[in-house]
């Protein structure tokens, strides 16, 4: 087994920096798994929930992130891709509440990363807190 040793900060700003990830996380889970319950097939939550990828190459593009021409184009490629197997034919397309909840989820699992970036906290402490912070807002 591996054990690192870690030193976690003691400075409170630093302790509650990733405070916006762990709602955001938090709000996610709890959207996730509602949405979950109304839709019917894996695939279409993936398409829905991989919207995240074009939020967060607009939320970089707003941070003054430099973004390379070949992201855009994979990304377009991808989402045919998820297209095409998750809508076998426009006849069966249908639009439900469990989609707009999932594609909401999308923006907040992307918020959550962009937090994640933008604050730039140790990822060891964050994932800790994140998952203590979880733990005992579920509990409520």
């Amino acid at each position: 087994m591996l054990i690192t040793k870690t030193k976690f900060s003691s400075d409170r700003k630093d302790l509650f920096k990733g405070w916006n990830a762990m709602w955001t996380f938090y709000f996610l889970r709890n959207i996730l798994t509602t949405g979950r319950t109304f839709i019917a097939t894996a695939g279409k939550l993936d398409l829905l929930l991989s919207f995240y990828i074009l939020v967060i190459l607009f939320g970089d593009y707003i941070f003054k992130t430099k973004i390379a021409p070949i992201a855009w184009g994979i990304i377009i490629i991808e989402f045919i891709g998820l297209y095409l197997l998750a809508v076998p034919s426009l006849e069966t397309f249908n639009i439900n509440k469990g989609d707009f909840i999932v594609f909401l989820g999308s923006f907040c699992w992307a918020g959550h990363i962009l937090a994640v970036d933008h604050f730039s906290v140790n990822p060891v402490e964050l994932s800790i807190f994140n998952l203590l912070f979880l733990m005992l807002a579920s509990l409520v």
